[in-house]
C-alpha cells in the first residue's frame, strides 16, 4: 500500500500543468457549450426534448450526460490514458522507474488510479458546468420555469452511473496505452471503437460493449428508474479483471 501511495503521489506531481489535467475541464466545457447553444437556439424549453415527468433542470442535466457518455467519454478516456502513459514513453523513463525500490504492480496501479481519477474529475466538472449553463438560461430567460432549485442529487446519481460504466473502457485503454509506446495505437483503437459503439448501442451487443457501457447504463436508468445491472456489472467486474490482467502483463515484461 505504501508503494502505491508513493507512486500515486509521483503521478500527481507529473500531472500538474499538463494537457491531461486541463482536458478534465475543457472536454466537459465543449459538451456543455454545444448543449447550451442548442437550447438558446431552439428556446429554453423546446431545446430540451423533455421526457414525461421531467423538470427542465433534469432534462438539461440528462442531455449533457447523454452526449458525454455516448460520444465524448470514450474519446476522453482514450486521450487521457494515452497522455498519462506518454509521460513515461516520451522520455523513455520506464527503465528508471523499474529500477526504483517500488513494486512494478504499484506503478501500474497508480497509472490506473490516475486515469480513473481524471474520469471522475471530468464528471464533476460536467455537473458544475451544466449547472452554470442552466443558470445562464435562467438569467437570459427569467420567465422560464427552470428556477433555482437545482437537483444536485439527481445530477450526482447520473454522474455516478456514468462513472461506474466507465471502468472497463478505462482499464482497457490504460493497458493498451502502457503496453504500446506509439500514441497512434491507443488513439486509433479508441476512435474506431467509439464510432462502432454508435452503431451497436441499440443492439443486443450494447450492454456488453466496453465503449457503450456508460451510455447504455445511463439510458436504462433514466428510462426505467432502476440501475441497469448488466452493463454496470460488466463494466465493474470487467474493469477489475482487465486491470489485474494488464498489471500482470506489464509487470512481467522486461522493458516497455
Amino acid at each position: 500500500m505504501s508503494d502505491w501511495i508513493r507512486a500515486l503521489d509521483a503521478e500527481r506531481l507529473k500531472l500538474r500543468r499538463t494537457l491531461a489535467l486541463a482536458l478534465t475541464v475543457v472536454a466537459p466545457l465543449a459538451i456543455v457549450a454545444l448543449i447550451l447553444a442548442e437550447v438558446l437556439d431552439r428556446g429554453p424549453l423546446d431545446g430540451l426534448f423533455m421526457d414525461a415527468g421531467e423538470t427542465p433542470w433534469e432534462a438539461f442535466l440528462r442531455m449533457t450526460m447523454n452526449w458525454w457518455s455516448l460520444l465524448m467519454l470514450p474519446l476522453f478516456v482514450t486521450l487521457e490514458a494515452a497522455l498519462v502513459a506518454n509521460v513515461e514513453h516520451s522520455g523513455d523513463h520506464w527503465k528508471q522507474l523499474f529500477a526504483l525500490p517500488v513494486s512494478r504492480g504499484s506503478l501500474y496501479a497508480a497509472k490506473q488510479t490516475v486515469v480513473m481519477a481524471l474520469v471522475l474529475l471530468s464528471l464533476v466538472a460536467l455537473v458544475v458546468l451544466s449547472v452554470v449553463a442552466g443558470a445562464v438560461v435562467n438569467v437570459l430567460y427569467p420567465d422560464t420555469p427552470y428556477g433555482w432549485s437545482i437537483p444536485w442529487g439527481y445530477a450526482l446519481r447520473l454522474a455516478g452511473v456514468v462513472f461506474l460504466g466507465s471502468w472497463l473502457v478505462a482499464a482497457l485503454h490504460t493497458w493498451v496505452s502502457l503496453r504500446w509506446r506509439s500514441f497512434v495505437v491507443p488513439s486509433a483503437l479508441g476512435i474506431v471503437m467509439t464510432v462502432a459503439g454508435v452503431m451497436v448501442i441499440n443492439s443486443d451487443v450494447g450492454p456488453y460493449y466496453p465503449w457503450t457501457l456508460s451510455a447504455v447504463a445511463l439510458l436504462g436508468w433514466v428510462r426505467e428508474g432502476l440501475l441497469p445491472m448488466v452493463p454496470l456489472v460488466v463494466s465493474m467486474a470487467g474493469g477489475a479483471a482487465v486491470a489485474l490482467l494488464g498489471g500482470w502483463n506489464i509487470v512481467r515484461r522486461d522493458v516497455l
